[in-house]
């Protein structure tokens, strides 16, 4: 009888989970808007992502135009602020930190409900609603950032 041979990434998934929610989080921390222009961003006083590359080669916003601001205002407790930049980034950063918070509840020995990818399917298809019907409103002009 032989044994199986394990697998070379088994069990990193949860720890894959908890370094994006922390990653996520420490990096929406580190950037702040530049006093005076709440639209450009810096680290550490240096601006930085002013111009999408999209946007450069298209003239038309992207899809996730605005997410990192969102990220960014969501991190300082600017909810209303961070949805007008980009509702989906704010949702996408909410996924993340739970998916964290998830893991580590996994790692110390707490279960999910076994339907619990239901609440995951229907959060998705919500998000992928919301990401798209934001840039299409964007691309229509009815979007006020950025």
């Amino acid at each position: 009888m032989t044994v199986p041979k394990r697998r070379r990434f088994e069990g990193l998934g949860p720890w894959l989970g908890i370094g994006a929610a922390v990653g996520a989080v420490v990096a929406a921390s580190l950037v702040s808007p530049l006093p005076g222009n709440p639209d450009q961003l810096s680290l550490f006083g240096l601006p930085f992502g002013r111009m999408c590359s999209f946007e450069a080669m298209t003239g038309l916003p992207c899809a996730t135009c605005g997410s990192t601001r969102a990220w960014v205002w969501a991190m300082r407790g600017e909810i209303g602020l961070a949805l007008r930049y980009n509702a989906a980034g704010v949702g996408l950063l909410a996924a993340v930190v739970g998916n964290g918070l998830v893991q580590i509840w996994r790692l110390l020995g707490g279960r999910l409900p076994r339907r619990a990818w239901i609440g995951a399917v229907v959060g998705g298809i919500a998000w992928g609603v919301v990401w798209l019907g934001g840039w299409a409103a964007r691309l229509a002009g009815g979007y006020p950032f950025p």
